[in-house]
């Protein structure tokens, strides 16, 4: 195998490697986008609820501004748990998470269950962050 020079990153075989290029791709962007997006929501949320405490953050503004935070990251872990339930998988991380969420929800309200989901989206991607 023949080194190829990059001049921002060294490549050992003859492939037009980009993994260097990768790092500032708006698809590395592109994957933490939800996650950051669910933690704003949920830190404003809870900011809002337990210290603020407008008159106004109650009812359906409240369960809307959760279910905001939670989307982002909720619906492909929803999305993942249903695909493998639909192949016979049904004790796999994301119908756990599903579980584990749906518990939060009826347990701590709808601040807890937005948070589990945050917590599992951060769960899933330190490893990949680990393994680069």
């Amino acid at each position: 195998m023949e080194k190829v020079q990059n001049p921002t990153h060294e490549c050992c075989c003859s492939c037009s490697c980009s993994q260097a290029d990768a790092d500032n791709s708006p698809s590395v962007w592109k994957k933490y986008l939800p996650a950051i997006i669910s933690f704003i929501f949920l830190l404003a949320g809870l900011v809002t609820d337990f210290w603020v405490k407008p008159a106004f953050f109650s009812g359906n503004i409240r369960l809307f501004w959760y279910l905001i935070a939670y989307i982002p990251v909720g619906l492909p872990v929803i999305k993942e748990a249903f695909e493998a339930i639909l192949q016979k998988d049904f004790f796999n991380e994301f119908t756990l998470m599903v579980v584990a969420t749906l518990g939060a929800f009826f347990y701590w309200g709808i601040s807890g269950g937005s948070s589990s989901d945050v917590i599992l989206f951060c769960w899933r991607i330190v490893p990949s962050i680990c393994s680069q």
